[in-house]
């Protein structure tokens, strides 16, 4: 074969080689409808985002139109990952927590991609949403705790009582709107709270050390830095026969004794509903607005009591939800 020959072919396969290439990349990178971020992976958070994506396929809106992307637990990283997606102009931008929604929104929030955000606690409260002046390019799921019901189970559980502990970072914004609302409730119902706060993970065993002595019982809110390292809790409460009450219902599977709290995957899945409704129905986000899920369960953990020692009442354990056993 002769050397232009050779050239001939060559410069073939590089064109060949070059649009296949190409063809390859699109199909790697379908255009994106959907991009959600959350901030850390623990199970709640997790089953909330199973929840959209449930939804969002049963509407016609398949995985490859769908980019997740985790912050790890870094407020840095969920600004880094906002800032990417509204780079890639989605459609819309669903974040999931009210960190990942306050990253979201500072970015996004003199552009043009609605943010429907999941699982905020007090959309007011983190900045995100006043009923007052709503955003138009706002809408969402608010997951406020049922912080009345929560404290009404653990009187039911120890009617005698005095003092609570909670724990939280108060660097949340919707941990400190939360546990400012558990402590007016438990107040009213005669029982007095004491805080301790973390700023990471690597704070939590001791500072649930802290309550030793103080408490039999803790309390944790939906905050996204204790929940994370929810093991590192439930070793230090187990060590010193410390009870622990939460409003994530995933984390009783992981060994808190009991929780009342909305479905998580339901959370998810309301989420998933106001986004067809914008996406498919050409809903304004103005319309949306900020919704709540409406099914609260009591899950209980009966392996937790039984090695703390507590008789749970039979009426409560036959009003539960889910039990979890041995």
């Amino acid at each position: 074969m002769s050397i232009r020959k050779n050239y001939i072919y060559a410069l073939g396969v590089f064109i060949l080689g070059f649009f296949s290439f190409l063809f390859i990349q699109n199909k790697k990178s379908p255009n994106i409808i959907v991009a959600i971020t959350q901030i850390a992976p623990h199970p709640s958070l997790d089953q909330i985002r199973a929840g959209i994506i449930d939804r969002l396929n049963l509407a016609g809106i398949s995985n490859d139109q769908i980019l997740f992307q985790n912050a790890q637990g870094s407020p840095a990283t969920a600004l880094q990952i906002a800032q990417k997606f509204l780079s890639l102009n989605p459609k819309v931008i669903v974040p999931i927590t009210t960190p990942s929604a306050q990253a979201v929104y500072t970015v996004a929030k003199n552009g043009h991609i609605p943010l429907i955000f999941s699982a905020v606690s007090d959309p007011k409260a983190a900045k995100l949403y006043d009923p007052s002046a709503p955003n138009p390019l706002v809408a969402g799921v608010s997951d406020l705790s049922p912080v009345h019901d929560q404290v009404l189970l653990i009187k039911k559980i120890f009617p005698d009582l005095q003092t609570i502990g909670v724990l939280y970072n108060a660097g949340e914004a919707n941990s400190l709107a939360l546990v400012d609302l558990f402590e007016k409730e438990a107040n009213s119902m005669g029982l007095t709270v004491i805080r301790s706060t973390v700023a990471n993970t690597n704070d939590v065993s001791t500072a649930v050390a802290n309550f030793a002595g103080k408490t039999n019982v803790i309390y944790i809110p939906n905050d996204n830095t204790v929940i994370s390292a929810f093991e590192s809790v439930i070793t230090v409460a187990n060590r010193y026969k410390m009870a622990v009450f939460t409003a994530d219902p995933e984390s009783v599977a992981r060994g808190a004794l009991g929780s009342v709290a909305y479905n998580q995957y339901d959370i998810g899945r309301k989420t998933g509903e106001l986004i067809v409704e914008y996406l498919i129905d050409h809903k304004p986000i103005s319309e949306i607005g900020v919704q709540k899920p409406k099914k609260i369960e009591l899950v209980l953990n009966l392996k937790t009591a039984k090695a703390l020692g507590i008789s749970l009442p039979s009426d409560l354990v036959r009003k539960a939800t889910f039990t979890i056993h041995d």
